[in-house]
């Protein structure tokens, strides 16, 4: 059983650890609040639907660090993740981008976004040691585009930077959620989006290379992308869910017209492009009973 001594000692610790961790990057929940429902209404404005593959993980509270890996593939990514995360409340999250871009869209330093420098090595040194300071405190998430530049969702094979190996060599034990990010033009005029996202996975390899521990998960990057473009090819199979609804229909003149039509022939409008069209009057007649 813990002494009085030990757990007021646990909690000293853990205060220093967030002090040192405030200092590198804020917090403004407010505005992270704010900015988490602009960007629903931004998502619905620029995108047909977003989609889940599966069923989203359970990720408890745990006092070692948690990793979440995106691929990279459409300036997007950062608003999607931050739209994720509040689907993980139990865990803080931060955010790793460009310190050149961080510097241009600064608002994101007030959300917990960390900069980081990847052109000379003080500047990636930094960045490692403020991510293993940032984390440390248990029941922290940093997500992460470790891949370190946009580029196709179908470029193979998938190659990531290798400072991700070095960051998890750094902080020991430490568990990773993969999420795989595809952008697809469908049967609508906006794009929708589909995602993947893995259960988590615990690291503990001291004695792996960081070079050796980046390429496995490179591969488990790559197959779970490879995987979740599969099943977009077979949408209809039913693997997919809807989280999140956006826009739909054709220009606004047409729509109107398209919306005028219905009304005067007595048919439900429905705005997507392939959506079946209802006859309301038939239906109001229909008794299943």
């Amino acid at each position: 059983m813990q002494s009085s001594h030990a757990r007021a000692g646990s909690r000293k610790k853990q205060s220093v650890l967030k002090s040192k961790s405030d200092e590198i990057v804020s917090r403004n929940e407010l505005l992270i609040q704010f900015f988490q429902r602009y960007i629903r209404i931004y998502l619905r404005k620029h995108f047909h639907g977003i989609y889940l593959q599966g069923e989203f993980p359970k990720v408890h509270k745990s006092n070692h660090p948690l990793i979440i890996c995106m691929n990279h593939s459409s300036w997007w990514d950062l608003l999607i993740g931050m739209w994720l995360a509040e689907k993980l409340p139990d865990w803080t999250h931060y955010g790793v981008m460009d310190s050149v871009q961080l510097e241009r869209y600064s608002i994101f330093k007030k959300m917990g976004v960390l900069g980081a420098d990847r052109s000379s090595r003080e500047g990636i040194r930094s960045f490692l040691n403020n991510a293993k300071t940032l984390l440390m405190p248990g029941s922290r998430a940093l997500w992460i585009t470790p891949q370190g530049e946009i580029c196709s969702s179908r470029k193979r094979p998938i190659v990531l930077q290798n400072g991700l190996g070095h960051l998890m060599h750094a902080l020991g034990r430490s568990e990773i959620i993969y999420v795989s990010v595809h952008y697809e033009f469908m049967t609508e005029r906006l794009p929708d989006i589909f995602i993947s996202i893995s259960n988590p996975v615990t690291y503990d390899e001291p004695a792996t290379p960081p070079k050796r521990l980046t390429q496995k998960i490179a591969v488990q990057m790559e197959a779970q992308l490879d995987e979740l473009q599969r099943a977009v090819m077979n949408v209809e199979d039913g693997k997919f869910r809807k989280l999140l609804s956006g826009g739909a229909g054709t220009t606004l003149i047409y729509d109107i017209y398209r919306k005028a039509a219905a009304r005067i022939q007595g048919k439900e409008y429905l705005p997507e492009h392939n959506a079946a069209t209802v006859d309301t009057k038939a239906s109001a007649d229909y008794d299943p009973d």
